[in-house]
């Protein structure tokens, strides 16, 4: 559409697909990813034709702007589109072509393929919309910084996107308020952390293996980085399994089993050019726990989280989704005193406990598939109904 309204149309809606456009355009800035990824979620997510449609985007905005002598925002619109076009350059294969999906598998094991998903078709259409990038740059326009380089935000998406996003000078997350379990958990499910692989981050949650063909929930492990509880008589949950609650469609997974819907609420948001922060809390009937809190703490060390529950529980574990094999290469995951240091391809990353004080980062030894590989899960644990961990690159 935005390609449309480029070439010159000017009809009866003119003014209503330009404004709807452009502010689509501007929100998607502050979605994007400091390393240049549009957001993980629902169909079709990690594929690399949708950095390469949003560098269209990004390309028609900037060539716009810069006709309107708007070099700042022109400049901001060029630099979004190179971070969306250097990311697909992380995806290249040895023959040239790319990894349809950000894993780096052999073709024929289509590992986090939708059905509809080929390695002819995605690479031709990755290919086709880089052409039409090209063909509406202007190689005149200066870089300026994008909003995904400065951060200093928070922004709330609940309705009908039912998503957040911060950044703070390039540290970055994606938090997910009610996953779609086909596609997503719920919860954070995404962290980018400058100087880093962003595939560390990690880069996705874990969601139900689904079945696209037959329609089919084939179940599995829901997993987020944040809380899982334990009750006295041996039940285990995480937040990260209570999918499907903001808009519920009862042919869909949730664990969520109370009567009335349960309120998802963002609160305390703040933001500077120092840190920003926000929090989300979900009240309801969630086995045994009425209320789960995650304070989230965004600065340029890294990602704090604090995760408070209410209710009778026995123990907390902070779970961390760790991606252990990219299909090419093995992560290196080095345990020590209350952390974990992974370690991929270009870049490390550290998952930490801070509170309860001395805690041993333990892992569950799974291997389970998602989109970027396959995961392990390291976790701490507190008989407290409070935790406290970091996610950083500084160690």
């Amino acid at each position: 559409m935005a390609s449309i309204l480029a070439e010159g149309y000017n009809g009866t809606f003119f003014d209503f697909y330009s404004r709807k456009l452009c502010l689509g355009a501007w929100t998607s800035l502050f979605m994007q990813s400091p390393y240049g990824e549009v957001p993980t979620g629902g169909r079709s997510a990690q594929h690399i034709w949708n950095e390469a449609a949003a560098a269209v985007t990004y390309e028609i905005y900037a060539s716009q702007y810069a006709a309107l002598g708007k070099k700042q925002e022109a400049g901001a619109f060029k630099r979004a589109a190179h971070l969306a076009l250097r990311s697909i350059g992380r995806w290249i294969r040895e023959d040239g072509s790319g990894f349809i999906v950000k894993n780096r598998f052999p073709i024929e094991v289509m590992h986090g393929y939708e059905s509809y998903s080929a390695q002819s078709q995605y690479n031709l259409l990755a290919c086709w919309l880089m052409c039409v990038a090209y063909l509406y740059a202007d190689n005149s326009i200066k870089e300026s910084p994008s909003p995904s380089d400065i951060g200093g935000y928070v922004l709330v998406m609940k309705d009908v996107f039912h998503k957040v996003f911060a950044n703070s000078g390039g540290n970055y997350v994606e938090y997910e308020l009610s996953g779609d379990p086909r596609y997503n958990a719920t919860g954070l499910i995404r962290i980018h952390l400058k100087n880093s692989n962003p595939q560390l981050g990690p880069s996705d949650g874990i969601p139900h293996k689904w079945d696209n063909k037959k329609k089919q929930d084939l179940g599995g492990e829901l997993y987020a980085v944040g809380p899982e509880w334990h009750d006295a008589a041996g039940g285990v949950y995480r937040l990260a399994e209570y999918t499907n609650i903001l808009f519920p469609d009862t042919s869909y997974f949730s664990a969520y089993k109370g009567s009335k819907l349960p309120e998802i609420d963002v609160r305390n948001v703040r933001q500077s050019v120092d840190g920003v922060a926000f929090e989300v809390v979900y009240t309801g009937r969630f086995d045994g726990v009425t209320q789960i809190s995650q304070r989230v703490y965004i600065d340029h060390t890294g990602i704090t989280v604090r995760d408070i529950l209410k209710g009778n529980v026995k123990k907390v574990r902070a779970c961390y989704p760790m991606l252990i094999d990219d299909g090419m290469e093995e992560t290196k995951i080095d345990f020590q005193d209350g952390k974990v240091i992974l370690q991929s391809r270009d870049g490390q990353i550290c998952f930490q406990a801070i509170s309860p004080p001395n805690a041993t980062i333990q892992r569950k030894r799974k291997r389970i598939p998602y989109r970027n590989g396959y995961a392990d899960i390291a976790y701490f644990e507190s008989d407290k109904n409070v935790i406290q961990y970091k996610i950083t690159t500084e160690f």
